[in-house]
């Protein structure tokens, strides 16, 4: 048609790669089990939220971060009914502004190689299934970009701009999950440290008044829920004191079920029993519940770290290799009505490849292709992002290789023993440019080792 625009050959590939994505989204939509039979175990809880904010305007509880449940209410308030079909069409794009962010920062270090990155982020099954779901996650994961986003910026152009932006992002973060708002903590060291890798002038003074800046806006985006947590709990904490202890416990859990050779239900259930004694110990038997809570949660962390190195450290390698192995595709088996056992439960098992491969007894045949390809799927980019991880350094890209590497080790390091494909979807980004830059390396090393022209990706 004369005088419209053309696309550009890149262009053409991301109008392809965001039209399989739309189908993609819409088939799951159509074909999936009924939004309401989604909204179980910790979907439950931000449906009760968002129905307090709903009903009384406030959140009387702090089990949850309160921004998905605001999120949810805004949502809620304008369509005049819980349709939580919109939720999940509102968070397929909030997915897809997470695969657009990717693409930006990949055009600043290796833009050849942006529209596979872009391609990858957005059709990443984990993520496509998660989008579905009644949770956080995908509303943490955008943020959590947006954060990493603005803060490449600044190292690729150093302003005032992109750190205020970078701060935000990260206050809001800390609203969507309680973990990041050690991060809003870090953001001076941060600033200051990505300035140093990208050779900025004037580096320490600038970086590190900027960095508080951007500490300052975090702080005051996410300090209002402090002063709420402080009403509720009796203390300014990241999140509600009930749920902490009872996510500390059942970590020690897992520690003497490996130890007794038990399961994590009983010994859940045994040091309950137990708990009485230790509060009697500690004079707080008659104390409030948030006074106990808080004394239980103390009790339970000191053990964890204190007893049993061994165990630790073999459950929490099980953990990262559940966390990053699996594909996420027992959360689309379960939107389609398939559901197989999860990862995280058969690598806390005593033979985590029996427990594997057990899941596939009188199993669907979609429901075995789903899993195994999604896991593959998760594999193959896992072995190239190691190759990635080279491929980065050797570009001398250490702005970036900061930033991917120490973001993935903080979300790792965070969930200790619990090892859920859903955990990782913050850093599935940046897992996903290890992986493009997995690929350039490659394909570099095959030109050098069959004497061809090279192609430089950046």
């Amino acid at each position: 048609m004369q005088g419209a625009a053309k696309i550009p050959a890149d262009g053409r590939i991301l109008v392809i790669i965001v039209a399989v994505y739309g189908l993609v989204q819409a088939a799951l939509l159509g074909l999936s089990r009924p939004p309401e039979d989604l909204v179980v175990a910790d979907a439950l809880t931000f449906l009760r939220m968002t129905r307090q904010l709903l009903d009384s305007g406030m959140i009387v509880e702090a089990q949850r971060q309160p921004l998905f449940p605001l999120f949810a209410a805004g949502v809620f308030k304008v369509v005049g009914s819980e349709a939580l079909y919109v939720i999940f069409a509102l968070q397929a794009v909030l997915h897809f502004f997470t695969a657009w962010m990717t693409l930006a920062i990949m055009r600043l270090w290796l833009p050849n190689m942006a529209a596979i990155a872009f391609a990858l982020v957005l059709l990443n099954p984990n993520a496509i299934g998660i989008s579905h779901l009644f949770l956080a996650d995908t509303l943490n994961a955008t943020l959590m970009m947006a954060a990493v986003y603005w803060l490449l910026r600044y190292a690729a152009r150093p302003g005032w701009s992109s750190v205020g932006w970078f701060g935000a992002m990260l206050g809001l973060a800390a609203l969507t999950r309680p973990e990041n708002i050690y991060l809003c903590y870090i953001a001076p060291i941060a600033v200051v440290l990505v300035a140093l890798t990208a050779d900025h002038p004037r580096v320490l003074f600038h970086g590190l008044l900027r960095g508080v800046a951007a500490l300052a806006i975090g702080l005051a985006l996410a300090g209002p829920w402090g002063v709420q947590q402080l009403v509720i709990e009796e203390s300014v904490a990241a999140t509600g004191v009930n749920k902490a202890y009872v996510n500390v416990r059942g970590h020690f859990a897992l520690i003497e079920a490996s130890r007794l050779n038990s399961i994590e239900a009983i010994q859940v259930k045994r040091l309950a029993l137990l708990e009485p004694a230790i509060l009697e110990d500690a004079g707080l038997a008659t104390a409030s519940d948030v006074k106990r809570n808080r004394a239980l949660f103390r009790h339970y962390l000191t053990r964890i770290f204190t007893e049993h190195p061994i165990i630790v450290a073999k459950l929490y390698a099980k953990a990262w290799i559940a966390q990053f192995a699996s594909g996420g595709g027992q959360t689309i088996n379960q939107l389609l009505q398939i559901e197989m056992r999860r990862p995280d439960k058969i690598m806390n098992s005593e033979n985590p490849l029996s427990g594997f491969l057990a899941g596939f007894e009188n199993s669907a045949p979609g429901a075995i292709i789903i899993t195994l390809a999604s896991v593959l799927f998760a594999l193959v980019l896992r072995m190239l992002g190691v190759v990635g991880l080279i491929t980065m350094a050797a570009r001398r890209h250490w702005p970036l290789l900061l930033v991917v590497v120490s973001v993935i080790v903080f979300k790792a390091i965070i969930h200790l023993f619990y090892g859920i494909s859903r955990y990782r979807l913050p850093v599935e980004p940046l897992l996903m440019i290890l992986a493009v830059y997995g690929i350039d390396g490659l394909w570099l090393w095959w030109n050098r080792f069959f004497d061809r022209p090279q192609s430089s990706g950046g």
